[in-house]
């Protein structure tokens, strides 16, 4: 047996080498593991001071270390990776936009263009339609452009979202503010995809009217085979929404060929009956009449509509508005101050968007000009009344002193109105037609007395010789003296 003390030494020699052992094995791990980490992350290294040296990244402080520093980078990489990635779709939205553009207007060159667009439109067949807001002259002046863009992208989702599968459709703003729907399809029966089609932008027009707070009309083309056609079909989609001029707002309108071949044959239609009647309406102030005849062309033009243009149609509310002012200038009647300053006639019958609009619209300026010649006819009646009084009362008093405005007091009007009578009367100021007066006094009494002059001059109103000399020479062109002396030879 060994004794107690032999045997404690003996385990804590054992702990020692068991100590000194593993701080030897932790050594050794430390300069191995140094070793592999300075081999791995060489490359590390290596690639931060090429960042640095190239610039390719200066978005932190030089003294971070390597691995904080690529973290940073990499971030800073992967954020200009997705901007890169947001850049490029919105170049590939903006490359779409200028192809549907130049499809619609015609400016393209199909065959460099060819894959882009096949991508886009997958199918042979295609039909467009225009998209127009009803009382668009009133959207405009509500609404600025940005909400006006903002409601076309949210009837663009809807446009988008109402076709089922089987259509491609892209739409765009066009000319004038309407919005154009390119349709490709792939297939198209005669008798169900009209109806289908126009029941899909039946569903557009009812979720439309909320956002643009207002209807919306459609006008649809025909069929046609390849996108080289679309801007055949933009002609024809066109044609059919301008046929709203006699269907009215929120109409839905299919070309049909039949349609095109009869508008082949429009007929030249102008109301002169009419518009004769008028004219002796207008002569009388009827304006029950002028609004019967106006009913009896507007039911006229809608019972031809078939055979008559768009174009017939305003040429001949222009026409009928000519006919209005004719009558009017032939009268001298102030045109401005019968439209006052609500724009003049043409451009309201521009902005009215159909038959009914555009027959409202000359009604309510034949109304206008019937109210205006009423309100001439009493005033000159005033006026004949008047200018009597006013003229009696300056005859009898010529060789006054007299004020004015004590003058239209005693008459009953203002002095500016008494100034306004004279001058339309007799043409000449208040002033001037009373020394004509006295002037054509005092040649009476030159020639028929023998008085002075002087005595003459006080005789009929006036108090100094040099207003006589003044007023007779303007009238006569010459002095009284002059005057009398050629008379008596």
């Amino acid at each position: 047996t060994y004794p107690m003390k032999d045997m404690l030494v003996g385990v804590e020699l054992i702990r020692n080498k068991q100590i000194i052992l593993m701080i030897l094995i932790m050594a050794v791990g430390i300069v191995i593991t140094l070793i592999y980490a300075i081999k791995f992350s060489r490359p590390m290294r290596q690639l931060a001071d090429e960042l640095r040296k190239k610039n390719l990244w200066t978005g932190e402080k030089s003294h971070r270390n390597e691995i904080d520093f690529l973290t940073r980078a990499f971030e800073s990489i992967e954020r200009e990776e997705e901007q890169l990635y947001l850049t490029l779709k919105e170049k590939e939205q903006d490359s779409k936009k200028q192809i549907l553009n130049n499809l619609i207007s015609g400016e393209i060159d199909v065959a460099a263009k060819k894959e882009e667009i096949e991508k886009i439109f997958p199918y042979k067949l295609f039909m467009v339609a225009i998209i127009t807001v009803d009382n668009r002259k009133n959207y405009l002046e509500k609404l600025d452009s940005r909400n006006r863009s903002y409601q076309r992208y949210l009837l663009f989702d809807i446009i988008m979202k109402a076709f089922p599968s089987g259509y491609m459709v892209q739409s765009l703003r066009y000319d004038g503010g309407s919005i154009a729907v390119i349709i490709n399809m792939e297939g198209f029966d005669q008798i169900q995809s009209p109806k289908q089609i126009q029941g899909i932008f039946k569903e557009i027009q009812q979720a439309a009217e909320p956002i643009f707070k207002s209807t919306i009309s459609i006008g649809v083309s025909g069929v046609h085979t390849g996108y080289e056609s679309i801007q055949d079909g933009i002609v024809e989609a066109i044609e059919a929404v301008n046929k709203k001029i006699f269907t009215g707002h929120k109409s839905i309108l299919l070309w049909e060929k039949s349609r095109e071949e009869k508008n082949k044959e429009h007929v030249y239609y102008y109301p002169y009956e009419n518009v004769e009647k008028i004219q002796n309406y207008l002569s009388i102030c009827d304006l029950e009449g002028i609004s019967k005849e106006l009913d009896k062309i507007e039911q006229e033009i809608l019972k031809i509509s078939e055979s008559l243009g768009p174009e017939n149609v305003i040429m001949i509310f222009n026409q009928l508005a000519g006919s209005v002012i004719k009558f009017m200038m032939q009268r001298q009647i102030n045109i401005g101050k019968v439209q006052g300053m609500k724009g003049n006639i043409y451009s309201l019958l521009s902005s009215a968007e159909n038959v009914r609009e555009l027959k409202i619209v000359l009604l309510g300026f034949c109304e206008k000009l019937v109210h205006y010649m009423i309100e001439q006819k009493q005033i000159k009646s005033n006026n004949q009344c008047y200018s009597q009084r006013i003229l009696d009362y300056l005859n009898e008093h010529y060789d006054e002193d007299l004020l004015y405005e004590e003058v239209a007091e005693h008459i009953g009007i203002s002095y500016s109105y008494l100034r306004r009578i004279v001058k339309e009367e007799t043409g000449k100021s208040v002033n001037d037609y009373i020394n004509k007066i006295r002037i054509e006094k005092m040649k009476d009494l030159l020639l028929t007395t023998d008085e002075p002059i002087n005595q003459i001059a006080k005789e009929v109103g006036y108090h100094n010789m040099q207003s006589v000399t003044r007023y007779f020479r303007k009238f006569e062109g010459v002095t009284p003296k002059e005057f009398k002396t050629l008379n008596e030879l």
